[in-house]
């Protein structure tokens, strides 16, 4: 008899310790805020990488660092992260952080990459959501479209990592260059029948 429960504790300890790992995952997966954040920078003739769709977040009033020096010596600007400032899901703008003390006080914060793309700590510039194959060739699709505008549902945890979750379209609003005539008023006059 000790044999067989011997055998059976054998079995039944290594699943029960990946059903609590699963669990823990799970559950640590569902924490945070979900934001809704502009997408940009993809490209419709290399979109697909495997089952994924890559992407460069275009975080709202969030600049990119400018300056003379040599790519990877650049000075960051975003030491400390971003706070993102709305009402979740509608995130109006990036806010930049300028110490620790204005982290800490910061309810929507945005943790900054180690190294990012500009040589040193900077905010997540560039992500990649998993999909379906079945899902590429219509969201390639989505994508190409110049009067659809991309935007991905991302999850915030409170560590300030963010998670993609969800990739939506909507009607990107009117460019004024583009779409209305160059006299601001004829766009907002209907023409006259003669």
């Amino acid at each position: 008899m000790n044999r067989r429960l011997a055998s059976l504790a054998a079995i039944a300890l290594p699943l029960v310790g990946l059903a609590g790992m699963w669990a823990s995952t799970e559950r640590w997966s569902r924490q945070g805020t979900d934001w809704l954040v502009p997408v940009e920078g993809y490209d419709p003739r290399d979109l697909l990488r495997g089952h994924y769709v890559q992407f460069r977040y275009a975080w709202p009033g969030a600049q990119a660092p400018t300056t003379d020096a040599p790519f990877g010596a650049q000075q960051n600007a975003y030491p400390f992260g971003g706070c993102l400032e709305g009402t979740a899901p509608k995130l109006e703008r990036v806010r930049k952080l300028a110490s620790e003390a204005e982290r800490e006080a910061c309810a929507a914060y945005l943790a900054p990459e180690e190294s990012g793309m500009f040589g040193g700590p900077d905010l997540p510039r560039d992500g990649r959501l998993y999909i379906p194959q079945t899902a590429g060739p219509a969201l390639e699709k989505r994508l190409r479209d110049a009067d659809t505008a991309a935007t991905i549902r991302v999850r915030l945890r409170s560590d300030g990592t963010v998670t993609p979750l969800e990739l939506t379209f909507s009607p990107r609003p009117p460019v004024p260059d583009r779409d209305s005539p160059a006299d601001p008023e004829a766009s907002a006059t209907p023409p006259r029948n003669r």
